[in-house]
């Protein structure tokens, strides 16, 4: 049982056990101002132990009221009961002894119950006024890790926002990557295409220098032949036969070196054909070098 109710139950019982009006009257009011304060007073144990034993030894003290003004009523019928008129005068006196004693011990323990009050509402209020203290500071604390929460879920937002665009430039650094590496590949292909083709030109150039100098060979035989046909034409008379034999000589080496520059000529236009695919080649492979 906390304190509010242990204080509402004791005055409401000391309501009950007591006649007094003014007495009433303060009990009721501080009943009251305990009910209207009960959701806001919430003292810690170590706080309220001193309280609880204060309350404790007044509400013993009402029921030993009680208990006495019972046990007095009852020897007062006993002695009503008695035949003798000097008993009971003698009882009389004795019961308004008792009971201005007892108006005594009742202003008494008014007076005490009053002080005992005063100090009451006094720990209350610096109970109350303790819990406030640590209410705020709760809500301060609550403020301060609403406000911690809230950073902390920024920072997150931001964290994340700096991962996703790092995710992203990560994508894209192994798409360069890999681009990167295809044109790697296709560099090292057309550098081989470049070798195998420089090496073909090679070999058609010393092809080429071969015929040509066949042609120059079968040309310095031609214009030998030639010499001699004319050698010959001026002696055709002597030497008919062997005039004829020269002319068809002539003729089938003339027929074959005709051959042999149409073959030349299509293959210094092969090999024309063959350097402008080898340039286009390097012109790319040199624009494959000057990417980034």
């Amino acid at each position: 049982m906390d304190l509010e109710q242990t204080l509402l139950i004791l005055f409401q019982r000391t309501l009950e056990s007591n006649k007094d009006d003014h007495l009433q009257t303060i009990l009721s009011t501080q009943a009251k101002i305990i009910q209207q304060k009960k959701e806001n007073v919430n003292p810690l144990q170590q706080s309220t132990s001193a309280i609880q034993k204060k309350l404790q030894a007044i509400e013993k003290n009402f029921i030993n009221q009680v208990a006495f003004k019972k046990r007095r009523k009852s020897k007062y019928d006993h002695r009503s009961n008695t035949s003798s008129q000097i008993e009971n005068e003698e009882i009389q006196t004795i019961i308004y002894d008792e009971d201005n004693q007892e108006i005594f011990n009742n202003e008494t323990n008014l007076q005490k119950l009053k002080r005992d009050n005063s100090k009451l509402q006094k720990q209350i209020t610096q109970l109350q006024y303790e819990q406030r203290e640590k209410y705020l500071k709760n809500c301060n604390e609550i403020e301060q890790i609403n406000r911690e929460k809230n950073l902390v879920l920024e920072n997150t937002k931001k964290l994340n926002d700096k991962q996703r665009k790092l995710n992203q430039q990560s994508q894209l650094l192994q798409q360069k990557q890999q681009n990167l590496l295809k044109q790697e590949q296709n560099y090292y292909k057309q550098q081989q295409n470049t070798d195998e083709c420089q090496d073909e030109q090679y070999r058609y150039d010393n092809q080429l220098d071969n015929r040509r100098d066949e042609m120059e060979k079968l040309q310095m035989k031609l214009n030998t032949f030639v010499s001699q046909l004319l050698s010959l034409q001026r002696n055709k008379n002597k030497v008919q036969c062997q005039l004829n034999v020269q002319i068809d000589a002539v003729e089938q080496l003339a027929q074959f070196i005709l051959k042999e520059r149409s073959n030349l000529q299509q293959d210094q236009q092969y090999l024309r054909q063959f350097k402008e695919k080898v340039l286009e080649e390097k012109k790319q492979l040199l624009q494959l070098q000057e990417q980034p």
